[in-house]
């Protein structure tokens, strides 16, 4: 099975084509052999690009523990990258359907814009009532958290908080995803305000703990800050690995822009 490898921000994946060939009979199975940086390939998601239904290509996106996650907009960029090189791709725009929206994606040399679309903020992913939950506190496991909640095709909780070094993400990010508020797990984004126009992010992703990057995070997180009154509808959001713009624009949909890049393409003849 050929595979290539890419990564947006340091936020890696194994793409698999499955129009130019048969794909493994179980996904999860192999998601979680393939993804382990010891015994496999390495990753943070795996992504199988087939031909779609209601658009030209359709992308899914699987979790280093199997799981299936809804949306990736790193993956996504580095899927619209991966059909331009093998020139499945024509056009230097295209559109793509996941397990819950269509987005449309542009190539702008490196880097790829997607739609993302409309943020909705409230969904059957969490237990609130409200048609909003912005800067809500809710006592988890013993600690206070101010949340935010936003769905980008996949849900989000963005807490804005000091992200000094010693800031333990790997103790908090499992207790937020986990719980009962959530009944599908959530990712969770812990944000700094920096001025107007940026901030800073650390995410905790469901199914694979810290990445270096986010990006459908990072489009709930800008949403979010404009939500809170802490920037502008446009933000600069500085991830560990590298930086990406989103745009909350008047049509009501978000808009991310950033890198897609390649790391090296293999063939794995066996995987257990």
């Amino acid at each position: 099975m050929k595979f290539v490898k890419m990564h947006g921000l340091g936020n890696d994946f194994i793409i698999l084509d499955g129009i130019s060939q048969a794909l493994p009979e179980n996904l999860p199975d192999f998601s979680r052999a393939a993804a382990d940086r010891h015994f496999g390939i390495g990753c943070d998601q795996v992504i199988v690009i087939e031909e779609g239904h209601k658009a030209p290509f359709r992308l899914s996106f699987y979790n280093a523990d199997g799981s299936q996650a809804e949306m990736c907009g790193n993956g996504t960029r580095c899927a619209v990258r991966y059909l331009k090189s093998v020139k499945l791709l024509k056009a230097e725009e295209v559109e793509l359907e996941t397990r819950k929206r269509r987005l449309k994606a542009w190539i702008r040399g490196d880097r790829v814009r997607v739609d993302m679309g409309k943020p909705l903020f409230k969904t059957a992913d969490w237990y609130f009532d409200e048609e909003r939950v912005i800067g809500k506190e809710v006592l988890i496991e013993g600690e206070m958290y101010r949340i935010t909640l936003v769905s980008i095709g996949n849900p989000h909780c963005v807490i804005f908080q000091d992200l000094a070094v010693n800031f333990e993400i790997q103790l908090a990010g499992p207790k937020i995803e986990k719980s009962e508020y959530f009944p599908n797990s959530i990712n969770v984004e812990f944000i700094k305000v920096i001025n107007d126009d940026e901030i800073r992010m650390r995410v905790w992703e469901r199914g694979t703990g810290e990445t270096l990057a986010c990006g459908s995070g990072a489009t709930a997180a800008a949403v979010a800050s404009n939500l809170n009154g802490f920037t502008g509808k446009k933000v600069l959001v500085h991830l560990n690995g590298g930086d990406l713009e989103v745009e909350w624009a008047e049509d009501g949909h978000a808009y991310q822009t950033g890198p897609a890049e390649f790391v090296f393409e293999g063939k794995l003849k066996d995987l257990r």
